[in-house]
């Protein structure tokens, strides 16, 4: 009798391809949706890198345990009233899948109105948002201007489009004459060019004379 035509063979064949097709069928099920979801990060990362690129200067783009780095970004912008800004930093970081807070290293800001007047200002960290459009410093923020004035500020938001400077924390103030200015806290308004300081104290710079 052939052992093909055995009936307990034939079954025995028969489940072994079921069993085949089960375990692919099973397969199929985790690995095509793992493999759709690889290649929808791929792309989402593609994506976000390709927005990043479009509204930043950037000279290099890699990524690092679960985060976006950008070396040497450069963003600009205008302000209402024609005010002309910039923000640069050694680096920027931000989580890969929808963050819009970018981790800024070394940032450097430069404000430029349209009469002249230039403010620059600097810190080791900072966080730029890109929807609110506004930096925040924890530590000090470095401030200087066109007209020789040197600040320390802590716990400082730059909002670009309210166009204000705020420094929630000990404010240090020193002038082209040397008289030095300190706070408790500073609100300046670029649009109607107004400094606010709570808590003030003005120390004159001592007046020269002939001897």
């Amino acid at each position: 009798m052939d052992a093909s035509s055995d009936p307990s063979d034939r079954r025995a064949r028969a489940y072994r391809r079921f069993a085949r097709r089960n375990r692919l069928i099973g397969w199929l099920r985790i690995g095509v949706p793992m493999f759709g979801a690889l290649v929808l990060a791929v792309l989402l990362a593609e994506i976000f890198i390709a927005n990043m690129a479009r509204d930043f200067g950037i000279s290099g783009v890699r990524i690092a345990r679960d985060e976006l780095v950008i070396d040497t970004p450069e963003y600009s912008g205008v302000m209402a009233n024609g005010t002309l800004y910039t923000v640069v930093a050694e680096a920027a970081s931000t989580a890969i899948g929808g963050a819009d807070v970018l981790k800024l290293q070394d940032p450097l800001l430069d404000l430029t109105r349209i009469d002249g007047y230039r403010m620059r200002a600097s810190a080791k960290t900072a966080r730029f948002s890109l929807d609110r459009q506004t930096v925040e410093v924890d530590d000090v923020l470095n401030v200087s201007d066109s007209s020789d004035m040197q600040a320390k500020l802590l716990n400082a938001i730059i909002d670009w489009r309210a166009q204000t400077l705020i420094a929630k924390d000990n404010v240090h103030v020193v002038f082209a004459d040397g008289s030095i200015l300190t706070g408790s806290a500073l609100h300046y308004d670029a649009g109607t060019q107004i400094w606010d300081f709570d808590n003030v104290k003005l120390t004159l710079a001592a007046e020269e004379t002939d001897q």
